[in-house]
This record gives C-alpha cells, sequence and structure tokens, in this order.
C-alpha cells in the first residue's frame, strides 16, 4: 500500500516537473530579450496618445518650431532682397525686429526637439527603451536628468541633426548680417540716399524697443502642418518638414565640436518626450519653462540696446543699414552661436 502511495507521489511530482519546464519555456520565448526585434507596433503602442492637431497646434514645441519657422522666412528676405528705396530698408528693419524677442531662444529649441524626432535611429531608441524600461520610468527621467536622453540609442545621430540644422540658420543670419553691410556701403554713395535724412526716427526705436516683451505666434496654417506630421513616417515627415522651413533640407555644415550642450541635451529631451507624446496636456506648463533661455536673452537685450543706440546716433538714413547688419543680425548670430553651440 505504502509502494502505491508512494508512485502516486512520485508521479504527481514528474508532472509539476513538466508543466514547470513548459510554464518556463513558453515565458522566455514570449518575453523579449535585449537582443530580439521587437515588433514595431508594439514600441508604437508603447506611448501615450499625441493631442488632436486642433490642440497641439498651440502645445509649446509645435508653437515655438512654427514661430522659428516665420522668423527664418524673414531672414531669407533680409539675404535676398535689395534695398533699392528707403522703405525696402525699413520693412527688413522691422520684419528682423522679431529677432529681440524673449522667445528667440525657445522658438530654436522647440524646432531643434521637432528636428530630433526626424531621426529614425533615435525615434527607435526611445521606443524601445520605454518598451524595455517602461513608460513612466523613461518620462520621469526625462525630467528630472537633463543629460538622459542624450545617452539613449540613435542620440548621437538626433543630436548632430539639431546641432548642423542649428548652425545652418546661424550661419544665414550671419550671412544676411554680410550681404546688408555691403548693400549699406554702396548705397551711401548713390544720389537718392546721399543726402537723405532720417525720417521716422521715433516710429523705428519704439518698434526695435519694443520687441524684447513682444511674443510671436506663426499663422495657424504652419502650426496645423506641423501638427499633422504626428501620424507620418519619419521619410514621410522630411518630405513635409522642412519645405515649411524655406528647404529641402539643411546642407551640411562644418561642424565644430560643442563647447555647449546644455541647449542641444534640452532639445532631446524635449524631442524624446514629444516622441513619446508626453510634450503636451499636462506636460506644458513644464515644458515652457525648459526652453526658457536667460543667458541668451541677455546677451540679445545687449544687441537690441547696441541696435537703438546706432539708429540714435546716425544722422542719415543710409546708415540705418549698417545698424541693421552689425546689431540686428550679426551680433545676434554671435549670441546665438555662443549660446546653442
Amino acid at each position: 500500500m505504502r509502494l502505491v502511495h508512494l508512485k502516486e507521489a512520485l508521479n504527481y511530482f514528474l508532472f509539476a516537473i513538466f508543466w514547470l519546464t513548459v510554464t518556463l519555456g513558453v515565458f522566455f520565448i514570449l518575453t523579449p530579450t535585449a537582443n530580439a526585434q521587437t515588433p514595431a507596433a508594439s514600441l508604437v503602442s508603447n506611448a501615450l496618445p499625441q493631442s488632436p492637431v486642433h490642440v497641439r497646434v498651440n502645445e509649446p514645441l509645435i508653437t515655438g518650431a512654427a514661430n522659428h519657422a516665420s522668423f527664418v522666412q524673414q531672414i531669407s528676405y533680409a539675404n535676398t532682397l535689395p534695398l533699392s528705396a528707403p522703405k525696402d530698408l525699413d520693412r527688413t528693419m522691422e520684419g528682423l525686429a522679431q529677432i529681440y524677442s524673449p522667445d528667440l531662444g525657445a522658438n530654436f529649441i522647440g524646432y531643434g526637439a521637432l528636428v530630433g524626432t526626424l531621426n529614425a535611429d533615435f525615434v527607435n531608441g526611445v521606443r524601445k527603451t520605454a518598451y524595455t524600461k517602461g513608460l513612466d520610468v523613461v518620462i520621469y527621467r526625462l525630467y528630472s536628468n537633463p543629460n538622459y536622453a542624450s545617452q539613449i540609442a540613435g542620440a548621437k545621430f538626433a543630436s548632430a541633426d539639431i546641432q548642423n540644422a542649428w548652425q545652418s540658420d546661424i550661419n544665414n543670419i550671419n550671412g544676411a548680417g554680410v550681404q546688408i553691410k555691403k548693400q549699406s556701403y554702396s548705397i551711401q554713395k548713390q544720389s537718392q540716399w546721399k543726402a537723405l535724412a532720417k525720417k521716422g526716427r521715433k516710429k523705428r526705436l519704439h518698434v526695435i524697443s519694443s520687441a524684447k516683451t513682444q511674443t510671436y505666434l506663426a499663422p495657424l496654417d504652419t502650426r496645423q502642418k506641423l501638427a499633422a506630421l504626428d501620424g507620418d513616417s519619419t521619410l514621410v515627415k522630411h518630405t513635409k518638414f522642412w519645405p515649411l522651413f524655406g528647404i529641402a533640407s539643411p546642407k551640411q555644415q562644418q561642424l565644430q565640436p560643442m563647447t555647449n550642450k546644455a541647449m542641444n541635451h534640452k532639445a532631446l529631451t524635449l524631442a524624446a518626450l514629444d516622441i513619446l507624446g508626453a510634450s503636451g496636456g499636462q506636460s506644458q506648463d513644464w515644458v515652457k519653462s525648459y526652453m526658457l533661455t536667460p543667458r541668451l536673452n541677455q546677451c540679445v537685450n545687449k544687441a537690441r540696446l547696441n541696435m537703438e543706440q546706432c539708429l540714435a546716433a546716425g544722422h542719415f538714413k543710409y546708415e540705418d543699414a549698417f545698424c541693421v547688419a552689425q546689431h540686428e543680425l550679426t551680433e545676434v548670430g554671435g549670441c546665438l552661436q555662443q549660446s546653442l553651440l
């Protein structure tokens, strides 16, 4: 009798071992490993849903990037339009006044963040990190550690894209400064400019002075187009994104090692949060605060004061062109170079 009970106990034990082995086998087969290929659909689903377009158009990254698109359009005008008459100079000066806005740096960062979301390697790296470590964990680390995003797979490629895009715009600002300075030397020799005294100086000084507190909002159409890119692949995004900034894609610039990585890391952090759907909604106040650039604003404000002094000191209209070139473009370009790169 005891022998029968022992046989039954042994059978139950072997049966239990068998099912434990099967269960563990299934577990290891279904559990993703570091080397396993994670389905793309799983990676995408492991993110918060983006806000609908009509909401997203007012989110900080979208408005910042759209405002930057309007700004680079003004730089393009300054780079290409000739100063044929005094009204051309006034139009250029007033159009460029937004360069003194306290939002200049935030707009660059919003633009840089969206550039980061175009890099497929970084997008995959962020999604895989969220998949393996947990969405909430990654979002918390992005909020609490400004260098965390730079450690994610693909970050170095996105960082280089951001740096290249910023350098391209700064080069265009400096190029516009060179172009207008050349024209300032040329127009002073022309009879229609030679003895033309300044008129409307107070109005122009007011435009420049008030720019320090002005915030600009890009047209709704530009913001809608940026917000609508969320559902597209990175390849399709490229074809729709860059034309909003007046280019097919940024030319590869001669990049130097960055002396100030903080702004680049800010853009990377915000890009990662945006990829995970965590840059809007209740995060908006934190994102807006994170995009502030007090040191850059201090430098730009100094350039604005120099611009006001330059306008006030001149006697002839053509001298305004030199002020625009030197203090509205070249000096601010230097501020951006020092602060962003």
